[in-house]
């Protein structure tokens, strides 16, 4: 369930609205990009949202804790955004705010759409595709070592590797 303001509310409600999509990007390296669907530079909270052309699919995000995604598919024509930047991966994985806004009257607040990370970012001619990924994306993903009652390493083997440990410690010559 979406909360926002009664203005926000009833303006929804009306059959013709000014509304912009709005994303707020920060990369890992703190570098944020606050950009808008929106024909002009909007102003929401002191940052300045620039016109980006970009647009998104639908978000398939359940109740059922499952991982929302949608995909954003941008038009490379800002200085912000580059293909040496995308292609280097310096957008890869950083997180984003989506939400919306009435351009009309800022003062109404914003219907927040979704947040979470970006996945690998993918450059297309004169465009970039960025996959948004859900905040339950992050509780999917195995961080360190798996610990069971069993050994999980081969007896007497030396196993290094990403999250496999150093494998069985114990010196088959002794």
């Amino acid at each position: 369930m979406r909360v926002y303001s009664a203005p926000m509310q009833a303006h929804i409600e009306q059959a013709t609205t000014t509304l912009a999509t709005c994303i707020y990007l920060e990369r890992l390296d703190g570098v944020t990009l606050p950009a808008t669907t929106f024909n002009r530079r909007l102003t929401i909270d002191g940052d300045d949202y620039e016109p980006l052309g970009f647009n998104r699919a639908d978000i398939t995000a359940q109740n059922d804790m499952d991982v929302g995604t949608t995909e954003v598919v941008g038009i490379l024509d800002s200085a912000s955004i580059t293909e040496d930047d995308l292609r280097a991966g310096r957008w890869d994985f950083a997180s984003y705010q989506l939400f919306q806004v009435n351009w009309a009257d800022l003062t109404m607040g914003r219907i927040q759409l979704a947040s979470g990370t970006l996945g690998v970012c993918r450059v297309g001619r004169l465009q970039f595709v960025a996959e948004l990924l859900g905040r339950m994306q992050s509780a999917q993903n195995s961080i360190g070592n798996l610990n069971s009652p069993q050994c999980i390493h081969n007896f007497g083997k030396s196993e290094g590797g990403f999250g496999r440990g150093n494998g069985c410690t114990f010196d088959l010559a002794t």
